[in-house]
């Protein structure tokens, strides 16, 4: 992909170190912008529903303890300062603690498809979620007086419409800053973005991957020992899908090393030798998450005509061409890993998106 054309799409490529490079769709502030409103009407719906506990809460209180009704009017007179600080309040909670425990989103990134993951693909941590949301006032600025804005408003009517002292209270964030760091940065990275290494994607896109050729043809018979039940998650199919698809330009000791931290549990989980060929592995999983599943067996995706025989492969067992190794000797066999095969997953595609739990067979 040329980079003006991913500098049109939003689309960027992230190289993980096995060398392999993903796509993700980065959210511009068009796509970022309704999920901030929802956000703010949820946030503004909370103070309400605050502020209102509380009055019912103090009535309630004067009504039993008639000696606090002189503290409770005294409170209602600094109202204002006490109102400023819940919005502060509820606007840093939301934003940090969400984005913290839903795995960096908010309500509202959720209801349009997004999340706030780091630059290299990461999921966020604590302190990125709250820093960036308290960043966020450097990215409103600058800050017009609501005062200015309606002083064109009352000369174009005429006549005041907007008592002084409420005027003076509110000032309208023109997002200025935000906007320009979000243009000229390929990521559409915020300020508080920039400082935090973060980015915002989209996740609702499809991701689409043809059928690749495989050359093995022993790929059928090895998945065939794949337990029916096995479930093929969403991350680990993606997984594989993307392992086939680049194996062809790396070398046999890069495929193994690549392969091991998915295969490698995998074959314990199964109960297959352990030193059955780990790339081999991965392409018997890809044959039956995207073709056998399918029914179609009788397509030969693998550059040979015809299909292998199954029924005799079931009743001997794994060949012994499968293995890294022949059949009985230790050779080069790794002890078994006692890790279930979503570990692995993440090891092989920790920079999918995050939030993603590969779940095995169950």
């Amino acid at each position: 992909m040329s980079t003006a054309n991913a500098q049109l799409d939003n689309t960027i490529g992230i190289v993980t170190p096995e060398n392999i490079t993903f796509q993700y769709r980065v959210a511009g502030p068009f796509r970022r912008g309704p999920a901030f409103l929802v956000d703010i009407m949820l946030r503004v719906l909370a103070i309400i529903a605050v502020y209102i506990g509380v009055g019912l809460l103090t009535a309630g209180l004067s009504m039993v303890m008639p000696f606090l009704a002189s503290v409770f009017s005294w409170l209602a007179g600094v109202a204002w300062i006490g109102l400023g600080v819940l919005v502060f309040a509820v606007d840093q909670l939301y934003g940090g603690l969400f984005e913290t425990y839903m795995n960096g989103q908010t309500p509202g990134k959720r209801m349009l498809g997004l999340r706030v993951v780091t630059t290299s693909g990461q999921p966020i941590n604590g302190m990125q979620a709250v820093m960036r949301n308290v960043l966020r006032y450097a990215d409103m600025m600058p800050m017009l007086p609501l005062a200015s804005l309606l002083f064109v408003l009352d000369r174009l009517m005429g006549e005041r419409t907007t008592p002084e002292a409420f005027v003076l209270i509110f000032v309208v964030p023109t997002f200025l800053l935000g906007l320009g760091a979000m243009a000229l940065t390929p990521r559409r990275q915020r300020l508080g973005d920039l400082v935090c290494d973060t980015m915002v994607i989209s996740e609702n896109q499809k991701w689409s991957i043809g059928l690749a050729r495989l050359e093995d043809a022993r790929a059928p018979e090895l998945a065939a020992f794949i337990p029916a039940r096995f479930e093929f998650s969403r991350p680990l199919a993606k997984a594989l899908a993307m392992y086939v698809e680049r194996r062809q330009g790396l070398s046999e000791l890069r495929r193994r090393e690549i392969a091991q931290s998915l295969a490698q549990p995998l074959l314990v989980k199964f109960g297959l030798p352990p030193d059955t060929s780990y790339d081999l592995m991965l392409c018997a999983m890809y044959y039956r998450a995207f073709i056998a599943d399918r029914g179609e067996e009788t397509r030969s995706p693998f550059g040979l005509p015809g299909a292998q025989n199954w029924a005799s492969s079931l009743a001997k067992g794994p060949p012994a061409q499968m293995f890294d190794s022949a059949p009985g000797k230790q050779g080069d066999a790794r002890p078994a890993v006692p890790l279930a095969a979503e570990a692995a997953t993440d090891d092989l595609i920790r920079y999918d998106l995050p939030g993603s739990t590969p779940s095995s067979g169950r």
